[in-house]
């Protein structure tokens, strides 16, 4: 069974969100995976938590990581 997001965790999510890849939050929340961590966001997204789309310089680094 799924283990629920506490509180804390969600306000670490909406803080880094646009700032971090997806990368540097698996590594924030080291016992999520990033399927939970992309589920979270999208239910924060459809509950207004969280707005918004990841900066100009997170889609960068993203990518420059993955090559």
């Amino acid at each position: 069974m799924a283990r629920r997001w506490a509180e804390y965790e969600k306000e670490i999510l909406i803080e880094n969100y646009k700032t971090s890849t997806n990368r540097e939050l698996e590594e924030m929340f080291p016992n999520r995976t990033i399927g939970s961590i992309r589920s979270e966001i999208k239910r924060m997204k459809k509950k207004n938590l969280l707005e918004g789309k990841k900066t100009m310089d997170t889609i960068k680094r993203a990518y420059n990581d993955r090559l």
